[in-house]
């Protein structure tokens, strides 16, 4: 009877996946391929060997899932832009390509696609005459927008609207990989009040090499008055492409700065790359209270008013220097008082 009953379980879950799976691929009414069985691939993207100078041509298959509503999308060349601490992504139709992307001969494709149909899609990717060794990252990307977006004629599409489906496969240029170098550096920072009150600090990493990296990134704040260290953290990279400049960011969790000056120090590591930079900010007093405020409504952080008291150190110095410089000439006075009437 119970191996009856564990059987009759074991056939519901199968089903339950196997409707869960259908209707999540009912969900995505676009797909992207490589069908050419010739076409050598590395995780899923395109992968070639290449020279300076040559020329390859590559395919993609886009077919339309659904079976009743034809599909409206744009095919483009993008570059690799990396994610928040590092990562695949790619950039969105409309954008400028400063990166590999360009060498993909093919202008963007507005393209109308009937339902439960495939069509195959061909480019060239032209590599330039002085090609450093290293490894070329682009997509060939389509995005589908909202059916609204689609039917208003008078609205330009962008990379600011909000696509529906994005969908890339990379291609994988290798020309003499191992030769190739990272070229890290910090080449920004920023910083905000979250809503919550908590401070963000944004390092910007840009790699100037040919190859993409993986760096770890260390910050520590310090208090410029008193030269104390107050937060220190590390978190590990993904993918930052070369000629690409990816965003970090640390949240100073359970810590409240007020205003002052501070300083960030920041190191990051790579194999055997090392690269550091420090960079000084003020933090205001109207920001800071209003995260004060922001933090206690959260009960998330202590407070810690070292800058203030910093400021109040300076006025209660001059006080001080104010009364001792009095008190000394009242006496002064006192005794040349005392020295007149004893020689009277």
């Amino acid at each position: 009877m119970l191996l009856k009953i564990w059987r009759t379980k074991i056939f519901c879950m199968l089903l339950l996946t196997l409707f869960a799976a259908t209707a999540s691929a009912a969900d995505f009414n676009l797909s992207m391929n490589i069908t050419d069985k010739k076409a050598k691939t590395l995780a899923g993207g395109f992968h070639a060997q290449v020279q300076p100078g040559s020329k390859q041509t590559f395919t993609v298959t886009v077919t339309n899932h659904s079976k009743d509503r034809q599909s409206e999308f744009y095919l483009y060349p993008a570059d690799a832009v990396p994610k928040l601490n590092g990562g695949k992504d790619f950039t969105n139709y409309g954008e400028e390509l400063t990166g590999p992307g360009k060498w993909i001969k093919t202008k963007p494709l507005r393209v109308t696609l009937p339902p439960l149909e495939s069509q195959n899609y061909s480019f060239d990717v032209e590599f330039p005459e002085h090609l450093s060794y290293g490894q070329y990252i682009s997509y060939i990307a389509l995005q589908e927008y909202p059916e609204a977006v689609r039917a208003d004629t008078q609205q330009e599409v962008n990379f600011q609207t909000e696509a529906l489906t994005k969908i890339g496969i990379q291609i994988i240029a290798d020309y003499n990989p191992g030769q190739a170098r990272t070229q890290f550096s910090f080449s920004d920072i920023k910083y905000e009040y979250l809503h919550n009150g908590l401070l963000s600090v944004s390092p910007y990493i840009k790699n100037e090499g040919t190859i993409l990296g993986k760096p770890e990134i260390e910050i520590q704040m310090v208090d410029t008055d008193t030269n104390t260290s107050l937060y220190k953290n590390k978190l590990s990279m993904e993918s930052v492409y070369g000629g690409t400049e990816a965003e970090s960011k640390f949240i100073l969790e359970g810590l409240h700065l007020e205003q002052g000056g501070y300083k960030a120090v920041l190191t990051g590591q790579w194999k055997d790359e090392v690269f550091t930079k420090e960079y000084e900010f003020v933090l205001n007093r109207a920001e800071a209270a209003k995260s004060k405020q922001s933090l206690a409504d959260h009960h998330l952080a202590k407070v810690l008013p070292q800058n203030n008291n910093g400021g109040i150190s300076f006025l209660m110095i001059w006080c001080l220097l104010a009364i001792i410089f009095l008190l000394l000439s009242l006496l002064i006075r006192m005794r040349f008082k005392k020295n007149d009437e004893r020689r009277d």
